[in-house]
């Protein structure tokens, strides 16, 4: 099972406080919409999108076919699309 965590090795350049603060709680809204995907697309999203994978790779590491592990990965980045729409004007996501 994978476990979303923040980063504490990414470097932060010297900037206003204001944009610090925007990015942890843009961080931590990413975090919270991807808690709210089913086990399967969460899994997938994070292996193709943080870890690097190709759907490939991911159908081979989750045992399942390759259609399977796109459609999860297609899946899921529509439902954090939907989750994120006008995020622009309000960082945190809408309820599912």
């Amino acid at each position: 099972r994978l476990e979303l965590v923040a980063s504490t090795d990414e470097a932060v350049p010297d900037d206003l406080p204001a944009a610090e603060a925007e990015r942890r709680e843009t961080r931590a809204a990413v975090r919270a919409a991807l808690r709210k995907l089913p086990t399967e697309q969460r899994e997938a999203l994070v292996l193709a999108y943080w870890g690097g994978l190709t759907a490939a790779q991911v159908a081979e590491r989750s045992k399942v076919p390759f259609g399977t592990a796109r459609s999860r990965i297609r899946l899921g980045m529509g439902k954090l699309r939907k989750q994120f729409d006008g995020f622009e004007d309000d960082p945190t996501p809408r309820a599912a």
